[in-house]
């Protein structure tokens, strides 16, 4: 399975469907109970012209009518020096080196 992303426009941000994108994957990733295994993320970029939400393959597996109804399409994994970590479990994080501190 792919890396997907959802990009969201100023108009989309305006409306809250950043915070709404957010609070809907978090009630699956709960529902899932919070998956430990490696490869299970959610992670974000944000600059001045969109908002753009990753979802790893382990992600899109848990929620791939989110990725739908936000219009989700394939992608590259992202770089880590753009995004940060939206929801992932702690003991899963070695499957992002991006994700690591420096």
């Amino acid at each position: 399975m792919a890396w997907y992303k959802v990009t969201l426009s100023p108009a989309d941000i305006s409306e809250g469907r950043q915070v709404q994108m957010e609070d809907a994957f978090y009630a699956v990733f709960v529902k899932a109970e919070a998956p430990k295994e490696a490869g299970v993320g959610m992670f974000s970029l944000k600059d001045d012209r969109q908002y753009v939400f990753y979802l790893s393959p382990g992600a899109a597996q848990l929620a791939m009518p989110l990725i739908d109804t936000y219009s989700g399409v394939p992608c590259e994994a992202p770089q880590g020096s753009e995004v940060r970590v939206l929801w992932a479990h702690a003991e899963g994080l070695d499957a992002f080196p991006f994700a690591r501190a420096a």
